[in-house]
């Protein structure tokens, strides 16, 4: 820090830094038809004919900072006729330095947002992407803040409490939304225009009257049918002849066998479907003599046992269980 005299450009080195910047770095051969002047009543004849790449701005910029910074023969009283990278090298050199540490720079250099740790897999899900941490188990369904590279979405998240403590890094375990906050900002941006592109299109369509619209729909050529080349003809089959085939006599077995087939099919027509309180008493039924097998010391089947713990969980086994218990008491 230094005092200078006020409204006095030479007294402050600032002054010169910009005055390099201005004619060596905004009036470069590239910025040609882009420069805007060096007022606002003061514009090139060319001004707005062109348009400079960002990737070729930032790198213009960066040669011109590092050619001011790097020119020797500077005349002032620290430099010594060195540059001010020459000077500021000796002197960083010489003197103690406080670095920042790693939770430093993460608070300077990315961007914040509050999300919230989804509930149903302890995961963040932002612009599309996916990211989680064992860590973000214990914040589940809860909203913390997130600090991020804006233009490197997908290489994680550093999370912090609301209160900024740091929690962890977050890992991008499903990248598929926007690598940058830019891409996000113009897909949004695409999408207002599609929606308010659409509400016009609506709006026009209903200040029309259903013949106005009727004639703008463009009228269908129908095709005709290609003549068929290939014809097959229909031959009726129940005018043709047949020879007559005696059938087989059958075994004592067939005969049997298909006796049998008849009287069952017979049971079964003649069977009545059971209710649903018969099935009930049965599935009950067959609970208590599993029970009763089980309370004898019987070995009973895996099967049943499995089926049994399954029904003792069921409404219906309580139930069924309660009229038992009811009906065996009022007979005592």
């Amino acid at each position: 820090m230094i005092f200078v005299t006020p409204y006095s450009g030479q007294s402050k080195p600032i002054e010169r830094a910009f005055k390099d910047f201005c004619n060596d770095i905004a009036k470069h051969p590239a910025f040609t038809g882009a420069w805007t002047g060096n007022t606002v009543a003061n514009k090139p004849e060319n001004y707005g004919s062109k348009a400079v790449e960002l990737e070729t701005f930032i790198k213009i910029v960066a040669d011109g900072i590092a050619e001011h910074n790097g020119r020797v023969g500077r005349r002032a009283t620290v430099c010594a006729g060195r540059s001010f990278d020459q000077t500021f090298n000796d002197s960083y050199a010489r003197s103690p330095i406080q670095k920042a540490t790693e939770a430093h720079r993460r608070l300077w250099l990315l961007a914040a947002e509050s999300v919230k740790v989804r509930a149903s897999d302890q995961s963040i899900h932002f612009l599309g992407n996916r990211y989680w941490d064992e860590k973000l188990i214990e914040f589940s369904g809860q909203s913390i803040t997130a600090r991020f590279d804006p233009d490197d979405l997908q290489s994680g998240l550093h999370v912090y409490r609301l209160d900024g403590a740091y929690i962890g890094f977050a890992e991008c375990i499903e990248a598929k939304g926007f690598n940058d906050t830019a891409a996000a900002r113009e897909q949004l941006r695409a999408r207002k225009q599609f929606i308010q592109a659409n509400r016009a299109m609506l709006d026009a369509e209903r200040r029309m009257t259903p013949d106005q619209l009727a004639k703008m729909i463009p009228a269908q050529t129908i095709t005709p049918l290609a003549e068929a080349k290939i014809v097959k003809p229909i031959i009726d089959t129940s005018m043709m002849v047949r020879p007559h085939v005696e059938a087989a006599p059958l075994t004592e077995r067939e005969e049997a066998t298909r006796d049998q087939v008849v009287a069952d099919l017979a049971a079964f027509r003649s069977e009545k479907p059971k209710s649903d309180i018969d099935l009930k008493r049965e599935r009950y039924a067959r609970a208590r003599a599993i029970e009763e097998a089980i309370d004898a010391k019987i070995q009973v089947d895996a099967e049943d046992a499995r089926w049994l713990g399954s029904y003792q969980t069921t409404a219906e086994y309580r139930t069924m269980k309660g009229i038992s218990e009811d009906f065996a008491a009022n007979l005592a």
